[in-house]
């Protein structure tokens, strides 16, 4: 088992699935927000708050975030990366991120702008 209630490559048990454009949209973003969101917003909720900038406190957190959003894309058949993940990624940077490290700077440790 990848996710709870999941499997690679299919729905595990009688999830029924949205079919064609409608899948990667709707469905793909719902399975985000349950699976993959609300996991890693109670990791970081629960990291200090001076610590949610610094790579090595977050990174291992933020991968998971994008393993599972990847997971599920091939579960649901879906294009990955996608134009609906980058509007995910862009709003969890805007959410969680948006006091690290001003645009166009990089300090070694800390999260890319």
């Amino acid at each position: 088992t990848v996710l709870p209630g999941l499997t690679r490559g299919r729905p595990a048990g009688p999830l029924e699935v949205l079919a064609g454009p409608a899948r990667c949209q709707d469905t793909y973003r719902d399975w985000i927000s349950l699976y993959c969101w609300a996991p890693f917003h109670a990791a970081v909720t629960a990291t200090p708050e001076g610590s949610r900038c610094r790579w090595d406190h977050i990174g291992s957190i933020y991968s998971e975030l994008s393993n599972c959003t990847e997971v599920l894309a091939e579960v649901l058949a879906c294009p990955w990366p996608s134009s609906a993940l980058d509007a995910f990624f862009l709003q969890i940077h805007a959410e969680y991120f948006s006091g690290c490290a001003g645009a166009g700077e990089a300090t070694p440790g800390r999260l890319p702008p």
